[in-house]
């Protein structure tokens, strides 16, 4: 399986948003439908539904990507129109590609059905700071369905 995509030949763009800086750091979400990343029985409602984190890393995060670390963090969707938010398991990760060149977080969440990833990566040699990294976390962190 691949990013997003599963088995299945690769859909029209899945991008919904993409934001680049000059300095090279780009911040990019996407949602598929979950069905097509992984067949399953029920509708999945929250990412638990597809596994645990090392499980979900095999779907979502770029291919020749090396995880470096990751985290099952619980959030408090929003209210909205005055009903209770949902609490909801988000998998964060952070990792490496390009041989290392490149360091991203992603965020990997799902909703009746949807499977949503917030994904924001950075080339050191470009960024060159702690604090851009610590910046493209922190974006990736806030993400929240809801």
């Amino acid at each position: 399986p691949s990013l997003l995509y599963g088995n299945a030949p690769p859909p029209p763009n899945p991008l919904q948003v993409k934001l680049a800086a000059e300095d090279g750091r780009t911040v990019s979400v996407a949602f598929r439908k979950g069905s097509t990343v992984l067949p399953t029985l029920i509708q999945v409602r929250d990412i638990t539904g597809y596994g645990t984190p090392e499980e979900v890393a095999e779907l979502v995060v770029p291919p020749g990507s090396t995880v470096t670390g990751y985290a099952a963090n619980e959030k408090l969707s929003p209210s909205v129109k005055g009903k209770e938010g949902i609490k909801r398991t988000y998998y964060i990760y952070k990792f490496k590609r390009n041989n290392e060149r490149e360091v991203g977080y992603l965020c990997a969440a799902a909703k009746k059905g949807q499977l949503y990833v917030m994904l924001a990566v950075g080339d050191p040699n470009v960024v060159g700071r702690e604090e851009a990294f610590q910046e493209l976390k922190t974006v990736v962190e806030s993400f929240t369905l809801r």
